[in-house]
């Protein structure tokens, strides 16, 4: 269950909302801040939606970006608490730190000062760097892994691939049960992903030609870029196909059935 936790602030007689946050972000900034004014303000019945006058805002504000400026707002990932389909909702300091300052920069009209401004823009760049260097040390790894993958290729059998078929008619199915916009799907549900995942290698095996091989190297470079990709999940849904191909990658343990062809 999710509890979203959003501020609303007035501005020239419109309602503008802030980002949309969780029990442990406000938990986590209420530690750092626990005497600041923002804490005063008017919230919801439900406790999770915050109207705070411009000075309660603008205190929040003046607060984070004195300590974005004093100290190394950590990106480390912890837990919420908060579920959707199952899966935990996961969030960093950091993120909320970005998230808040820009609401308030960009949607309020809240300014910093030079020096200060100079001192966390140095910052962002530096992480953002870290972020693109952790990345592509991260996907040069997953390509190296892949490649060490046996092909996978496409069964001579008819009644085979026809079997095939029927699965990925029944993936099919299963992504379309899933009653979220699939663009928060894909982030969240492991599930919603692994079917996903299933659907694209297995349609890529489908395309070859008879007897042909696919190469998974070269599947998950294209893969890599879109939302969602979990190098692990991408691999059990690699590892399922190869199953289903009959040609199991050596030490894994899938369990499942293809459909049977209806009788003639």
């Amino acid at each position: 269950m999710v509890a979203m936790h959003i501020i609303k602030l007035s501005k020239g007689g419109k309602t503008i909302e802030g980002p949309t946050l969780v029990f442990a972000d406000m938990e986590k900034l209420h530690e750092l801040f626990p005497a600041n004014e923002f804490w005063k303000c008017q919230r919801s019945s439900t406790r999770n939606v915050y109207f705070p006058t411009d000075a309660q805002a603008q205190a929040l504000y003046e607060a984070l970006i004195s300590y974005y400026a004093q100290n190394d707002v950590s990106d480390e990932q912890y837990g919420t608490d908060d579920f959707i389909m199952g899966t935990e909702i996961g969030s960093s300091l950091l993120s909320v730190f970005d998230e808040l300052l820009a609401f308030f920069e960009d949607k309020v009209g809240f300014t910093k000062n030079t020096e200060t401004g100079a001192i966390i823009a140095e910052k962002q760049r530096r992480h953002a760097e870290l972020v693109e260097e952790r990345k592509a040390l991260h996907e040069q790894q997953v390509i190296a892994a892949f490649a060490g993958l046996d092909v996978l290729r496409k069964p001579s059998d008819a009644n085979h691939v026809a079997r095939l078929s029927l699965k990925l008619e029944e993936y099919k199915r299963r992504k379309g049960d899933c009653h979220i916009h699939p663009d928060l799907a894909i982030g969240i549900d492991k599930n919603y992903r692994c079917t996903v995942f299933k659907i694209e290698v297995l349609e890529a095996v489908l395309a070859l030609e008879e007897d042909a091989t696919l190469n998974l190297r070269e599947l998950v470079i294209k893969a890599l870029p879109k939302k969602g990709f979990h190098a692990t999940e991408y691999f059990f849904a690699c590892a399922v196909i190869a199953y289903y191909l009959g040609t199991p990658f050596p030490g894994t343990d899938i369990k499942g059935s293809l459909p049977e062809l209806a009788a003639a």
